[in-house]
């Protein structure tokens, strides 16, 4: 009996050393932010009441940047990259850093299944890091990348009070290439849903004066709300012109944002002279979100019929009467912001197609303008005479948002239409073009590049940016 009451307590303890081994404990509680439960709480709510936003942010936020410095210095500006997620109701965060004392390629995993803050506890969703890292071979388990690493505890207690009892995924970045960003932010952008946020951490520029600071961060800006991740990368590894300590997990988020045809804002910047009145050696805050665009409601056989209808009006007067319609055509369909384009057609035979891509205006005038330019503005064509009217049939195409194309893996013959930018030039090709033609893939990255005003093979000029979309398409 005394034999199983020692195995039992050995056996208990071994259990009790390994799920504390589990565990990561915080390291820089006390340094970085308040070690006492209520003290962070407060600290966090104040940071919070200070950093109010002007106003809500359309869609669903997919990704955030949130600076990772002690609080007393970043707070005000990391409040403001959550407040973007308040009222969004979220089951898991992943939240990537820097290692700033880690050297090693790639990206690292820690072998814990739950890290704890002083507001509690939150598990590690294994299953994704499991996902991540079978996608991303550069991805392992190297616990010591994460050794009194601050970047990504320091995002913690904030995710806590903002989102509650998530579970995580914590990543520390090292070394690495675009290529494995690339494939990294692509991995996240397919594990993305609705119930799921990216969190980058990172800081801006390190330890200099404050005009310089001032400069440098505004060009990391520039190329953060421009949506390319190629030119921060460069601009940061390659240049020096700006930086970020965490360029690794802003890069990967943009190209997971981009995936998801995301819009970037800024939320808030502020740096480290108004804690410390030092103006020498400044350290800059920026807060930054990504919002993926909320899924179109395809228009019913009903509003089709009413928008074609606008178009053809549009088209009548133009051209019987010289003169333009005042649109008022009331409904949420009809007042959304969305792009579009109208294509007339003779017996068949393309007559004139011009459009709107960017969702600037609502939908009924999108329609009426497009109309406008179709009959009489598109440089192929002479302008739609009265003779021409009975043989013109019109074709509507509604827009869906703009996703980057870096593979022809992105294309789909037949749903997307594509968009080509280079060396100032741009070409758009519908989706229906593609069946039409029966072109194949490449045919059509050839006749866009075409229809740019480019030769056949600058589609794959590495400074090309092509982008996809989809359309709804119907016509009288």
């Amino acid at each position: 009996m005394r034999c199983f009451l020692i195995l039992s307590i050995a056996l208990a303890l071994s259990y009790s050393a390994l799920h504390a081994q589990d565990v990561r404990k915080p390291e820089v509680a006390g340094t970085f932010y308040p070690v006492d439960a209520r003290a962070l709480t407060d600290s966090i709510a104040l940071y919070t009441k200070v950093a109010a936003h002007d106003s809500a942010l359309h869609g669903r936020v997919f990704g955030i940047i949130a600076p990772h410095a002690g609080y007393i210095y970043s707070g005000r500006t990391q409040a403001r990259s959550y407040q973007a997620l308040s009222g969004h109701h979220y089951i898991t965060a992943i939240i990537i850093g820097p290692s700033h004392r880690g050297t090693f390629d790639g990206a690292a995993l820690h072998h814990a299944l739950a890290w704890d803050t002083p507001l509690g506890r939150l598990q590690v969703d294994t299953a994704m890091e499991s996902d991540i890292a079978r996608a991303c071979p550069f991805v392992k388990t190297i616990d010591s990348a994460f050794d009194k690493e601050h970047s990504v505890e320091d995002q913690l207690p904030f995710v806590q009070q903002t989102l509650g009892n998530v579970r995580i995924v914590p990543i520390a970045c090292g070394a690495m290439d675009l290529p494995q960003l690339l494939t990294l932010g692509r991995t996240l952008a397919r594990l993305a849903n609705d119930s799921l946020i990216i969190i980058a951490s990172s800081d801006m520029s390190h330890y200099q004066t404050l005009s310089r600071t001032l400069t440098r961060d505004w060009l990391a800006t520039q190329d953060i709300l421009a949506m390319d991740p190629e030119k921060t990368f460069a601009d940061i590894i390659q240049t020096h012109t700006c930086e970020l300590c965490g360029y690794a997990p802003v890069v990967a988020l943009m190209f997971a944002a981009e995936a998801a045809g995301c819009d970037a804002r800024v939320l808030g910047y502020s740096n480290s002279v108004w804690a410390t009145g030092d103006t020498t050696r400044v350290v800059g805050y920026g807060a930054f979100s990504f919002t993926a665009p909320e899924p179109f409601t395809p228009i019913d056989t009903n509003d089709q019929r009413t928008l074609l209808r606008l178009a053809r009006m549009t088209v009548d007067s133009l051209v019987i009467k010289g003169r333009t319609l005042n649109v008022q055509a009331g409904g949420p369909v009809f007042g959304r912001l969305q792009g579009a384009f109208v294509t007339l057609k003779k017996k068949g035979v393309l007559r004139g197609c011009i459009g709107y891509m960017a969702p600037t205006m609502p939908l009924a005038q999108s329609i009426s303008q497009a109309a406008i330019s179709a009959c009489a503005k598109d440089e192929r064509f002479t302008p739609v005479t009265a003779s021409e009217l009975k043989d013109v049939t019109i074709e509507i195409s509604t827009l869906g948002p703009m996703r980057r194309v870096r593979t022809m893996d992105d294309m789909m013959l037949g749903t997307t239409g594509l968009v080509i930018e280079l060396s100032g030039k741009r070409g758009v090709l519908l989706p229906q073009v593609a069946t039409e033609f029966g072109w194949t893939k490449e045919e059509f990255l050839k006749q866009l590049a075409l229809k740019a005003g480019l030769q056949p093979d600058d589609w794959k000029s590495p400074a090309a940016k092509i982008y996809s979309f989809t359309a709804q398409v119907f016509r009288e």
